[in-house]
């Protein structure tokens, strides 16, 4: 339903995966955001990312609807490294050195 909404009015900001609960049938992967300061976290059941357990910690692009927030798609294909990128999408520093528990 949101797919064409966020092709075509998406914004872009930078997630982190915090963790990963595997399953025998599928998979979900949690990511927390930052949008207009305020922390969001998102859950998605997914089997064909190629995320690893190895993955969590790092950042990827995501793409979200300013009318709802709550609703991103992540590219798993764009890992985001730069720092400063990250920081100015809301990420304190230490949430940036040491990966979530």
């Amino acid at each position: 339903m949101y797919e064409r909404k966020l092709k075509k009015e998406g914004e872009i900001t930078i997630g982190r995966i915090d963790s990963i609960n595997r399953l025998p049938k599928w998979s979900i992967i949690y990511v927390s955001y930052y949008i207009q300061n305020k922390n969001y976290n998102y859950h998605q059941d997914d089997l064909h990312t190629g995320i690893t357990k190895k993955d969590i910690g790092k950042f990827y692009e995501v793409k979200y609807l300013l009318s709802s927030p709550e609703i991103i798609r992540v590219n798993y294909y764009k890992q985001i490294k730069d720092t400063i990128a990250i920081l100015k999408a809301g990420f304190p520093r230490e949430e940036i050195v040491s990966p979530p528990k």
